[in-house]
């Protein structure tokens, strides 16, 4: 409800705004024994939207490593 209330005015549905934001990275970059996580800036589109959620993003985030987890639904077996 929050983010349909907050882009109302821009003609895009929740699931259009939320599909351009995962346009959203983050870079690893090693600085010496460090690993540092640096956000890039956002395309305009996504600068909008986070903008009237009144989100912001640090240039730079402590890195953290963790495992992906892909979600692949299986094949339904149909009984014979």
């Amino acid at each position: 409800m929050h983010l349909r209330n907050a882009w109302k005015e821009q003609d895009i549905t929740v699931e259009e705004g939320l599909e351009q934001l995962s346009a959203l990275t983050a870079i690893n970059i090693k600085v010496k024994n460090q690993i540092l996580s640096k956000i890039p800036k956002p395309n305009l589109r996504c600068k909008k939207l986070l903008d009237l959620l009144e989100v912001r993003f640090p240039t730079y985030l402590p890195y953290v490593e963790f495992d992906k987890v892909t979600k692949i639904n299986p094949p339904i077996r149909k009984k014979v």
